[in-house]
């Protein structure tokens, strides 16, 4: 048997085990197969089965799929993964994609199918294919830090050792959330379109001389201390305050000094 494996980071590949000229949509053969591993580190064993659909087979897709077999490769009795076999999905490879990220806690943002005998399952070890360990989070929905870091395996925190429920014991509220998603949706919020407000003489000399200023041009500074740094970027963010015409305003968010240039240009 060879031990030596084809993996990828992004890719799902199957081995195409059946006819490649029958009729399988855009998927490239009628029957695939593949050992993965998925988010979790869990060695499985998938079988699929596609078909054209015929006055015999009413079902809601052009092209039908359904997992004959769906195990975790220690343990051929797994319920877990064995409670999908049988059940209709659309066998095209967007279909497919999603039903195996979504079903098998997955990741993976590409497919193939190889037809030439290089990808043989049961002439391999391992796995051909394992998706990306996306980094997880203990995090509250709506608050602007996260509670800790945890492992993608174990969901254990990195810092607290403990498991989702222990830290909704202190964080009531707290989800497990994909750190990618997290951050992404945060920058989002971070960025969204501010506006300066008037303020009051005394505050704006107030936040001038408390700290050197970070940056000052045309009237405007940025007071010296960051308040935040932009999730997506990392670049650090501050206050920025500007007199304009006698009147003083600020910023209705942090801005970061590439902003802050535009913003009074």
């Amino acid at each position: 048997m060879k031990t030596k494996t084809k993996k990828a980071s992004s890719a799902l590949i199957f081995e195409g085990a059946g006819w490649e000229k029958a009729p399988s949509s855009d998927v490239g053969n009628c029957r695939i197969r593949t050992r993965l591993v998925n988010d979790d580190g869990v060695t499985i064993y998938l079988e699929i089965h596609g078909c054209e659909r015929t006055k015999y087979t009413a079902r809601p897709f052009d092209f039908t799929g359904y997992a004959s077999h769906c195990y975790a490769a220690d343990c051929n009795e797994s319920s877990e993964w064995k409670r999908l076999e049988g059940k209709p999905f659309s066998y095209t490879a967007a279909g497919l994609l999603a039903w195996v990220n979504e079903n098998l806690r997955c990741s993976f943002t590409a497919l193939e199918v190889v037809n030439d005998g290089s990808a043989a399952v049961h002439e391999t070890e391992g796995a051909l294919c394992q998706s990306t360990k996306r980094e997880i989070a203990f995090a509250v929905p709506g608050e602007s830090s996260i509670i800790d870091t945890a492992d993608p395996v174990t969901r254990l925190g990195h810092w607290s050792g403990e498991n989702l429920a222990q830290v909704q014991i202190r964080y009531p509220g707290a989800q497990i959330v994909f750190m990618d998603e997290w951050i992404a949706a945060k920058a989002a919020e971070q960025n969204a379109p501010g506006e300066w407000q008037e303020c009051t003489k005394d505050r704006h000399w107030e936040m001038l001389e408390v700290l050197p200023p970070r940056i000052q041009q045309r009237g405007a500074f940025l007071v010296g201390e960051p308040m935040d740094h932009n999730a997506g970027t990392g670049e650090a963010r501050y206050q920025a305050h500007r007199e304009l015409h006698g009147e003083f305003f600020v910023y209705s968010r942090p801005v970061t000094v590439r902003e802050f240039r535009a913003l009074i240009a």
